[in-house]
């Protein structure tokens, strides 16, 4: 098996993508380390130097334009131009509870 090199920071506040992405990364990374919100990015990237940054786009439920995930991007950029950035997002299915429309999505 080849050695795991690099570093990478995944800044999401949803823990338990958190907690799957600290057993899922360690596989592929030399270093994982996770923090639920930009609000420690900065000093995060000074103390950690991570070589890749896994950033979510959204960190309040009710806005979901992805302009987070840019700002804190541009951010980064700014401060360790040679850190690759992958933004991610989710999207969540409203399930319908009607009598006709049954309770899943497309099922009529």
């Amino acid at each position: 098996m080849a050695s795991k090199t690099g570093k990478i920071l995944v800044v999401d506040d949803n823990l338990g993508i958190r907690r799957a992405l600290e057993i899922l990364l360690p596989m592929h990374f030399a270093e994982v380390k996770t923090i639920p919100s930009p609000s420690t990015l900065v000093s995060t990237l000074e103390q950690f130097r991570p070589d890749v940054v896994l950033l979510d786009m959204n960190f309040y439920t009710s806005i979901n334009t992805g302009n987070e995930g840019l700002y804190w991007t541009g951010e980064i950029k700014k401060m360790a131009p040679e850190v690759e950035v992958v933004l991610f997002g989710r999207t969540t299915n409203s399930w319908r509870c009607s009598p006709r429309h049954g309770t899943r999505p497309g099922k009529r």
